[in-house]
């Protein structure tokens, strides 16, 4: 089945959120106004079609211990498999939509996410820290990132069959090397602004 995913054309977006590589640390009801022209389209138009940037939510969940928790990839994107992330979440669905597209709805969108691919069980609260985007690798050409932070118990987690086995890793310990562009930049965002 090809659902119908969040997008918004790269015309309606700031000329700072496209550029080569942008972490920009904003306030989450700042974006309502490029929100007001979001179209949905089918996920396999989407990834070809790279005038329109799909809206992902991404959500860095940490612990009690100051501790990221970090997967290697596999689920169904096949250009992001075998690299590790500290990102959870993915594309916003027309169901996910109450009344009109808005903050509200990428947050409803990352909390599904978040119940499918970590834990049922958590009560999130959700911390918007902002946009991270990049034109370098064939993912990033057609996702925009609003990067989410959450804080959950380490013994929480549910393997899931999208995510398999999290570590846990040190704040201060991390290699980035080993990880997607999105989790560094993410990981910029949340540490840095």
């Amino acid at each position: 089945m090809n659902k119908f995913i969040a997008t918004i054309h790269r015309d309606d977006l700031p000329k700072n959120v496209l550029m080569e590589k942008s972490i920009l640390s904003l306030d989450i009801q700042m974006i309502e106004s490029f929100l007001t022209n979001v179209k949905f389209l089918p996920r396999n138009k989407a990834e070809q079609n790279t005038d329109y940037k799909q809206i992902i939510p991404y959500i860095v969940i940490e612990n009690e211990f100051k501790q990221i928790a970090a997967y290697k990839r596999k689920g169904n994107e096949s250009r992001l498999h075998k690299l590790w992330s500290i990102g959870f979440g993915g594309h916003i669905e027309y169901a996910d939509v109450e009344n009109k597209f808005c903050t509200e709805t990428i947050k409803k969108a990352a909390l599904r996410e978040l119940k499918e691919e970590f834990s049922d069980k958590v009560n999130y609260e959700l911390i918007f820290k902002g946009i991270i985007n990049e034109e370098i690798t064939d993912v990033g050409k057609n996702h925009l990132g609003f990067v989410f932070k959450t804080l959950a118990k380490k013994n929480e987690y549910i393997d899931s069959k999208e995510i398999g086995n999290i570590e846990w890793v040190n704040i201060h310990n991390i290699n980035l090397s080993e990880f997607e562009l999105w989790s560094q930049m993410a990981f910029e965002l949340i540490i840095n602004h």
